[in-house]
C-alpha cells in the first residue's frame, strides 16, 4: 500500500506460485497454522506471473514462510544485479541463503545478525 504512491515501482498483487511449490517439509510448532493461512490467502488471489518483469534489479523477498524459496528460484534467471533477503534464520531465506553461499551465481556483499538476520546478495 505504502509503493503505490511512488512512480518508480509497480505494485502488484498476487502470486507467482502454485500450492505444490510450497515449501511444507519437517514443519514444527506453529508453523502448520501458519501454513494453512497462507493457503487460504494463496487461493484468494490471482497468480501475477506473467505480469513480472523479464529483468529485475532489485529482487527484494520478504514474503511468505513457505512460499519464498519456491519464488526465489522462479524469478532467480531474471535477476540482474541485486537480492536483499529478510528474515534468513527462518525458514523462508535461510535455505536460499545457504544455497547461493555454495553457487558462484551470487556474492554476498551484506549481512547482518540482526532481528531474524538480513543479507544482500549481488549477482556476478
Amino acid at each position: 500500500k505504502r509503493l503505490k504512491r511512488y512512480k518508480f515501482f509497480k505494485v502488484l498483487h498476487g502470486r507467482i506460485i502454485e500450492e505444490s511449490d510450497f515449501d511444507t517439509k519437517g514443519l514444527v510448532g506453529n508453523e502448520n497454522k501458519w501454513l494453512s493461512q497462507d493457503l487460504l490467502n494463496l487461493r484468494n488471489c490471482p497468480n501475477v506471473l506473467r505480469s513480472i518483469p523479464s529483468e529485475i534489479d532489485l529482487l527484494i523477498l520478504d514474503g511468505g514462510e513457505f512460499s519464498t524459496y519456491s519464488e526465489f528460484h522462479i524469478l532467480k534467471s531474471r535477476i540482474t544485479k541485486y537480492v536483499i533477503l529478510d528474515d534468513v534464520f527462518t525458514r523462508k531465506c535461510k535455505k536460499i541463503l545457504d544455497e547461493v553461499k555454495d553457487s558462484n551465481e551470487f556474492e554476498l556483499i551484506y549481512y547482518s545478525g540482526e532481528r531474524n538476520g538480513t543479507a544482500v546478495l549481488k549477482k556476478k
